[in-house]
């Protein structure tokens, strides 16, 4: 018989105990879970983002693309436009400075034409002649005409007047009436010309020491009912006590008026046709007088 030399003790399975089987797979399981949490989850994620951040930046890349594309055609749109309106702008100055040009040219031209040649009436103004000069002392409205230290002076004291004095033998129609004027003292001053002395109907032209014009055209005695056809001032007047040579053109109805042998302005009026010329001093003020000197008179072809 064969004793066995083993110790007594408890019996020992050689299968693993049923504890340590859940043991060992909630170890394995935990690893496992701690890999797809800690490793796979976030290289899923990091992939995810790559992809996610590519598609995003293929996107943007296509929208800037497309929206630079969209703005330089619009901004290419709005230069194009620009340019061609700054282009028709240009082009219309030019065209109405060229314009202006011409005119202005033409209207100078108009003067040299009108003024050249021998004058129908050359007169000094410096005393009495054929062209019979109104000549009077202060008057009750307190105006007077006569010559004095070699000019023809017009004189009024009376604010709000003035003082016509006509060439009595004269009676133009289409004409260039040169004379020049200084104002010693006082206002205003100017030329009447297509005068009716007898019924006080005539155009009258006067500049002032400031530079200031008009053009009026009077149909009776009354300055109230006289019509203003023309104002503004200019820089070609000399203001002050300076001489200034005034010119008006008369061709029909057609009235220019020139300062100093550059053109001012322009009308046209069809109220008088022909009649007498005539030289005044104006008080607005002040008592004025109003010294003229070397009138010419060119006669125009109707």
């Amino acid at each position: 018989m064969i004793v066995s030399t083993a110790l007594p003790g408890p019996w020992i399975s050689c299968k693993p105990p049923l504890l340590i089987v859940v043991l060992v797979l909630l170890l394995v399981g935990g690893s496992i879970a701690i890999f797809y949490t800690q490793v796979y989850q976030p290289q899923m994620h990091a992939q995810a983002t790559a992809t996610t951040q590519t598609q995003i930046a293929g996107t943007s890349q296509a929208q800037i693309t497309g929206t630079a594309l969209a703005n330089g055609q619009a901004t290419a749109h709005a230069l194009a436009t620009s340019q061609t309106v700054a282009g028709a702008t240009a082009a219309a100055g030019a065209s109405a400075t060229a314009a202006a040009s011409a005119t202005a040219a033409a209207l100078q031209g108009f003067y040299t034409q009108a003024t050249s040649g021998t004058p129908t009436l050359s007169d000094p103004l410096s005393a009495q002649d054929s062209n019979n000069w109104n000549m009077f002392p202060t008057n009750s409205s307190g105006g007077s005409c006569g010559f004095t230290a070699g000019a023809y002076h017009s004189n009024m004291t009376t604010k709000g007047f003035f003082q016509p004095c006509y060439s009595q033998a004269s009676n133009f129609s289409n004409f260039a009436l040169q004379v020049q004027m200084i104002i010693t003292q006082g206002d205003e001053g100017g030329v009447i010309f297509r005068a009716n002395n007898s019924s006080s109907a005539f155009y009258l032209f006067r500049i002032s020491q400031s530079g200031a014009y008009d053009l009026y055209v009077y149909v009776d005695s009354q300055g109230s009912h006289a019509r203003r056809l023309l104002s503004g001032s200019s820089t070609i007047i000399n203001t002050g006590n300076q001489a200034n040579t005034i010119t008006v053109i008369a061709d029909n109805s057609n009235l220019y008026f020139y300062v100093n042998q550059q053109y001012l302005d322009g009308k046209t009026d069809t109220n008088y046709s022909s009649g007498q010329i005539g030289l005044f001093g104006e008080s607005d003020t002040n008592s004025t007088d109003v010294a003229f000197s070397n009138l010419k008179v060119w006669t125009l072809a109707s």
